[in-house]
């Protein structure tokens, strides 16, 4: 009886998204077209997650993924991109030498500071840039400068060379990614 009951719900969780995807192809001017269909597939993306599907999202979905959580903790969209150029290259399932995992690079024994139960959840690309973006938000606000925050995200500390580098390469690559 569960089974016939989830079948029918997850039924009706498809026949809505079809709804909204038909509303907003009608409603939406031809040169907009392609601002819907990156918004259909983010929908999608994040629908497949729920369902525990890994999927790597499409780059547009990624760069929305990208601004969404760089709004929710109210930071610089051009900084969070260039972290995460820095950080991965944009790539989901890279690894460091030192452990950091995912697209924002987090160390495990940071999943805990993100409220995750689990180190393995930072694979997952919409997990990790919110925790990369929370944990940046956090030492933005303990520092007050965004080089400091940089540094610490990088090192763990403000009296790090390397992640004095880290800082000032993220800032000027920033300014490719613009606001």
């Amino acid at each position: 009886m569960t089974s016939k009951k989830n079948t029918e719900q997850n039924d009706g969780l498809v026949l809505i998204v079809l709804l909204i995807f038909c509303g907003l192809i009608a409603s939406t001017p031809p040169r907009a077209f392609s601002n819907v269909i990156v918004e259909l597939e983010r929908i999608k993306y994040n629908i497949l997650r729920i369902y525990g599907v890994q999927i790597i999202p499409s780059d547009e979905v990624l760069f929305k993924e990208l601004q969404s959580a760089a709004d929710k903790y109210h930071l610089e969209r051009s900084i969070f991109i260039a972290l995460v150029k820095v950080e991965s290259n944009f790539n989901p399932k890279a690894v460091s030498h030192r452990g950091a995992r995912g697209i924002a690079q987090i160390m495990p024994a940071n999943a805990s500071r993100c409220g995750l139960q689990s180190a393995d959840e930072l694979f997952d690309v919409k997990t990790n840039l919110l925790c990369g973006a929370q944990i940046l938000s956090e030492e933005l606000q303990q520092h007050k400068n965004i080089y400091k925050a940089l540094t610490v995200y990088n090192c763990g500390r403000v009296k790090c060379l390397a992640g004095q580098k880290y800082a000032k390469k993220v800032i000027n690559l920033s300014k490719k990614y613009g606001n």
